[in-house]
């Protein structure tokens, strides 16, 4: 058959004889002997095949052995990529989608009023049968929209420079920062029209978006807007006008929270307020999670209360279970068919008797084996394995199970992580058994013996209000490792709370700061002081006053500021904080689980988590594995194959064929120099007698 080195032979693994050209067997060659018309004519003497004969009995079977490996091994990475393409293809249409408990939640959620919401049952809501509730929306979140008056197309706004801030106003009208970093100063050059200033709020990327509406004279109205909602993304608006241009009308742009001649605020930036059974919620957000066991997602008010039912859904979750059944036994069909007994082309049989089908096999039974271990199993389902590894499904024995616990198919196939309080939370189990962190399936105690804290700076006090000159316009502090200049504009004054918003809004928009997602949170104290405060809890946060400005109150003296680090125990060994998290390193059994603690917990009191893995995450975590680290075995398999097909490496099939080639071609040469000359003698020989002279006596003379 024909060879080619990166040739796969149609997906069909070759045999040991593939490539084989000649005839090995003697009876045969003397055969071929007698066949042949080569020279010699009359007593059947071909070279040309004794070379081969010769050169064969040298190499043996090395080329066409190595063109077959070479051959077996394309055929392999082919059938090995097949698979990786089906497990994955699996993961991600399969495991991934059925993850999302929304597909595997044992009830259907109805509102009578779509109008004003939709709802689904929570992730782990503790709901075991059909509830209703009674939802009251008296308020939606939305996002503050200004507009202004109407300006011609060409008119000018003036000269200066606009500094927008978000954050909330009190009721006493007082603005606060909300420390996110959004807002930023713009210029604005004597030609700006109100078109050029949506352009120029759109490109400075603050939070906040600007439109210009036409109006039906041909007029044009500035319209800006958060890009969030909530009642801490209302906007603030400063202006500071460049006095050298005669005419300037740029400061009828500030805005301070009230309607001027300016701006009107035609949306107010606004929380979402509703009550569920007549507990009242309010979130900065229209789209909440868990909150009595819904996720709800806020369109409008309620003019009387809107009924939720939860009621089972046993058909969609019946149907979900047979998708997976399937695609399950899919997978099942693609591994049959490459471990086949029998090779066949297309990869059919490619993988027969390795490693890599028996470790799949392996890995799934063993996750069936941990299921049992927890006191769950696939039959509770109504699944079972048969040994074959296929899947069947019995859709009665599911529609009895869902009776007695709706949760079921979640507490089968999905994780059922617990904590025996709020204030401590998982935020990452550890799931790679070989070559990482693992945390094995059980309970296990926790005990808070710290909690974290952010870093926090008292400044001076300072008599107000505090003008801004040459000698003390420029704060220099080390924020969270971070260089902060803070530039002062001399000849202004500020009261408190302008200096703390000031302060505030030039760190929280440092690009340094932006880019780590860091914040600060400034606010003027009753004693004159300003108090600092990292958005963050941890020792990652810190303060550090680099020059004297002690009419603002910053001094060196000040002693640098750290946070603090969530400190306690997992499973009875000390764990690794950063920040809020707290992360077991040094423990066996739970090395890899990383813990969320929240300010509420309660030092010293014990408490426990629960890990326990569904079926879905551990397919997922096993077949990932596999395909996508490098000593996963499939992954490894192909990388090991791809190796032996390197031209680069010596020791590769490829190298060795084109050495025993090289071999191969010197040994013929060297071969028909040897029976050239015998091949002459014999087409002059006359006689048996003389061919054998020729051939076995060829030092006999002539008499």
């Amino acid at each position: 058959m024909n060879f080619s080195v990166s040739g796969n032979n149609n997906g069909q693994i070759v045999g040991k004889d593939a490539y084989y050209s000649t005839k090995t067997d003697r009876n045969e060659v003397a055969g071929e002997i007698l066949k042949s018309q080569g020279g010699g004519k009359k007593y059947g003497f071909d070279s040309g095949l004794l070379v081969q004969m010769s050169v064969q009995q040298q190499m043996g079977g090395t080329i066409p052995e190595l063109k077959q490996n070479i051959t077996n091994a394309n055929v392999k990475i082919g059938a090995l990529t097949s698979l990786t393409s089906t497990m994955n293809s699996f993961l991600l249409q399969t495991v991934d989608k059925l993850s999302d408990s929304s597909f595997l939640s044992g009830f259907d959620v109805n509102i009578s009023d779509k109008l004003a919401a939709s709802a689904t049952v929570s992730e782990g809501a503790n709901i075991t049968k059909a509830t209703q509730y009674s939802l009251n929306v008296t308020q939606v979140a939305s996002a503050q929209t200004l507009t202004t008056g109407e300006y011609d197309p060409s008119q000018h706004i003036g000269k200066g420079s606009m500094e927008f801030s978000l954050g909330s106003y009190d009721s006493a009208g007082r603005f606060s920062d909300n420390w996110e970093g959004g807002g930023g100063l713009i210029k604005v050059d004597e030609t700006d029209t109100v078109s050029s200033l949506a352009d120029k709020i759109n490109d400075a990327n603050m939070g906040i978006t600007a439109t210009v509406i036409t109006t039906p004279s041909n007029k044009q109205r500035l319209a800006i807007y958060s890009n969030k909602t909530g009642a801490d993304h209302a906007i603030n608006i400063k202006t500071t006008k460049d006095s050298s241009l005669p005419t300037n009308n740029i400061d009828s742009f500030n805005y301070n929270g009230t309607n001027t001649a300016t701006f009107t605020e035609k949306v107010g930036a606004e929380n979402s307020k509703f009550s569920i059974n007549g507990i009242d919620f309010e979130y900065t957000s229209n789209d909440i999670k868990d909150v009595m066991g819904l996720d709800l997602k806020i369109t409008g008010k309620t003019t009387i209360p809107a009924a939720i039912s939860v009621s089972q859904d046993t058909n969609t979750l019946i149907g979900n279970v047979q998708f997976f059944v399937d695609n399950f036994n899919g997978l099942m069909d693609v591994t049959s068919f490459l471990g086949n007994p029998s090779s066949g082309e297309k990869f059919q049989g490619s993988l027969h008797d390795s490693k890599v089908i028996k470790d799949l096999k392996q890995s799934l039974s063993d996750i069936n084996f941990e299921l049992s271990k927890n006191g769950s199993s696939l039959t509770q389902i109504g699944i079972k394995t048969d040994e074959k590894g296929y899947l069947s499904f019995d859709r009665n024995k599911l529609e009895v199970a869902l009776k007695v616990n709706p949760q079921i198919i979640n507490d089968v196939l999905l994780n059922k992580n617990h904590s025996t309080t709020h204030s401590i939370s998982i935020k990452e189990i550890g799931n790679t058994k070989t070559g990482g962190y693992y945390t094995q399936n059980g309970k296990y105690d926790v005990e808070i013996t710290e909690k974290s804290a952010p870093a926090k700076l008292h400044t001076g006090s300072v008599k107000y209000p505090v003008s801004i000159n040459a000698a003390n316009s420029s704060i220099k502090m080390t924020i969270n490792g971070i260089k902060v200049d803070i530039k002062m504009q001399e000849g202004k004054t500020y009261d408190a709370d302008q200096l703390a918003l000031e302060i505030s809004n030039q760190i929280n928009r440092n690009d340094k700061m932006k880019s780590k997602d860091d914040g600060v949170i400034v606010k003027s104290q009753a004693d004159g002081s300003l108090e600092l405060t990292s958005s963050k809890n941890g020792s990652k946060y810190s303060f550090e006053v680099n020059e004297d400005n002690k009419s603002l109150g910053f001094t060196t003296t000040i002693t640098k500021n750290i946070g603090t680090d969530v400190a306690g125990k997992i499973n009875g060994v000390h764990a690794l904080g950063d920040g809020d998290t707290l992360s077991s390193m040094f423990d066996k059994s739970t090395k890899g689980l990383v813990l969320n603690i929240n300010s509420n917990v309660q030092i010293g009191k014990p408490e426990t988590i629960t890990i326990q893995r569904g079926y879905l995450t551990s397919i997922k975590n096993s077949m990932s594995y596999m395909i996508n680290n490098d000593k996963g075995v499939v992954k490894a398999a192909i990388k090991d194959y791809e190796k032996s097909l390197d031209t680069n490496s010596l020791d590769s099939l490829v190298s060795k064929l084109d050495a025993a080639e090289d071999k191969s071609d010197k040994l013929s040469k060297q071969y028909w120099g040897k029976y050239s000359h015998v091949e002459s003698a014999l087409s002059r020989s006359s006689s048996i007698q003389d061919m054998l002279d020729v051939m076995y006596f060829p030092d006999k003379k002539d008499k």
